[in-house]
């Protein structure tokens, strides 16, 4: 069994995956559970370019096959092949099939023109070394100078510097089974700009995993630790079931975030076969914030839909004040389109998003459910709905794409502390708030891309913004930007030996 390493979530292969998917290739992917693995994928194009349908590949399609192989099949260039024999040979060493070593580097620079000059440099270095018995360990490190210039940066700066290990992780698979053990990303779940319980937006955890992968079905479990909040420690536990036919995908995930001041790992909740909720019903002493989701995605001919449903808290009883708390939901729905109207190379999708108030939170800051004050679910957060669209054309190695994004802010936000008003009032008397609650931030953000990507380890791209917000922070007044970017991604990796 070869060795793998996750293909991470921010690279662009995934949206031309989404693409070739929608039109009805690479059926066997599971692209609501990511990241995968650089085999994973290979193997699939691999055999997906075997059957009789790829013979009636468009001209974009195609290209976009090509790019594949190119960027993510192991091979060395003749030049650097020949002189790493030549180096073995002289430290009388073999070069083995069965073990190696990847190092290199990933630089990725972007300029942002608006009424400022900014420079937005990054660094990654990769490693990682494969060993027989599907055993690799993976080690990626991030050297961001921006990064404290967020507010909720949870770090250090040295000389203008900050940086951090994105990623680092043992991994073990075998045909039907993994294993990780480390700091990675978890994103489950169909949306193209978010999901609802684990997102790319949040920065990878520290986490045991374990998948079993059949035919038709998947099972995930996740055990993590994240980082404390007043002095309490925090711990989070998952698992997902998922099922998947010819063209229908549905997975039901249940997640416990929970704990305090000498919180040790539960092991009612390391269970990954007990229900995490019925569990802390019948305690005694087991507290937590849970929540699930369900998901799915059905691949039409030319199409898919999609959408992922979550519940945090919904009351059911009318006795007391306290059963008058707004439900905490969130949903997402959206559908892909290849090739409309006969048009080859063209991409379109269109999505919808609405996350309730006080959702992600329960009385208990130490619940709420972010990581070093990022929110783990939907990168916006809470109290907002958001419409987005984006039209895509492939031009051989160009991609033009053109997006639009409007998104309504309520006041209750991840950083605002929770609250009950509805205690002020009866059973009688009732109590009902606006969606999106307070003063709401009305925010229109069109964009316009430029892409040229040889391969999905190196492209250059351009862009241009223009973003208009009313209420901005949730206090009259209106803001307009117009932001030019541009920039260049390069990685670098070799096969030592």
């Amino acid at each position: 069994m070869r060795t793998q390493y996750y293909i991470s979530p921010y690279e662009k292969v995934y949206e031309d995956l989404r693409y070739l998917q929608t039109f009805g290739f690479l059926q066997e992917l599971n692209l609501s559970q990511i990241p995968i693995t650089d085999i994973e994928l290979f193997e699939v194009i691999n055999a997906e370019c075997k059957l009789d349908k790829f013979k009636h590949c468009s001209k974009s399609q195609i290209d976009i096959f090509n790019r594949i192989k190119k960027s993510y099949i192991c091979s060395d260039s003749d030049r650097f092949s020949t002189l790493k024999n030549k180096v073995l040979r002289s430290l009388s060493l073999k070069e083995s099939k069965d073990s190696y070593l990847h190092l290199g580097s990933i630089f990725d620079i972007s300029v942002k023109i608006g009424k400022e000059l900014d420079l937005f440099p990054q660094l990654r270095t990769f490693g990682m070394v494969s060993i027989p018995h599907g055993l690799s360990i993976v080690n990626i490190m991030t050297v961001d100078p921006h990064a404290t210039e967020n507010p909720d940066y949870i770090g250090n700066e040295w000389r203008g510097l900050s940086g951090y290990s994105e990623q680092a992780y043992l991994r073990w698979n075998t045909e039907y089974a993994r294993v990780l053990a480390g700091r990675s990303y978890i994103v489950n779940g169909p949306g193209r700009k978010g999901a609802l319980l684990f997102s790319n937006a949040c920065r990878p955890l520290d986490n045991f995993r374990l998948e079993f992968l059949l035919k038709n079905f998947s099972f995930q479990s996740v055990i993590a630790k994240l980082d404390p909040i007043n002095f309490s420690r925090r711990y989070l536990s998952s698992h997902r079931l998922g099922i998947y036919l010819s063209r229908f995908q549905v997975a039901i995930t249940e997640l416990v975030l929970y704990g305090g001041i000498n919180q040790e790992l539960e092991f009612a909740y390391i269970n990954p076969f007990l229900f995490f909720h019925a569990e802390q019903m019948n305690g005694p002493g087991f507290s937590g914030n849970t929540l699930g989701t369900i998901d799915f995605r059905y691949l039409g001919k030319g199409w898919s839909a999609y959408g992922e449903f979550l519940i945090d808290d919904i009351q059911l009883d009318k006795k007391e004040p306290g059963d008058l708390e707004p439900n905490e939901l969130g949903c997402i729905l959206g559908a892909d389109f290849a090739d409309p109207f006969g048009i080859e190379g063209l991409y379109f999708g269109c999505e919808y998003a609405a996350i309730t108030n006080r959702t992600y939170k329960t009385p208990n800051r130490y619940e709420f459910y972010i990581h070093r004050n990022e929110p783990i679910g939907y990168p916006l957060g809470s109290d907002l709905d958001r419409w987005n669209c984006r039209l895509k054309k492939y031009l051989h190695n160009w991609q033009v794409a053109l997006e639009l994004d409007y998104i309504r802010r309520g006041e209750g936000e991840m950083d605002k502390s929770w609250d009950q008003p509805w205690m002020d009032f009866t059973i009688e008397e009732g109590y009902n708030e606006t969606f999106p609650t307070g003063v709401i931030e009305y925010t229109i953000n069109l964009g316009f891309e430029i892409q040229w990507i040889p391969t999905y380890h190196k492209y250059l791209f351009a862009s241009a913004n223009y973003q208009s917000i009313r209420n901005y922070c949730h206090m009259s007044g209106n803001r307009t930007n117009l932001v030019f970017t541009m920039g260049c991604y390069l990685d670098l990796k070799w096969k030592i030996f």
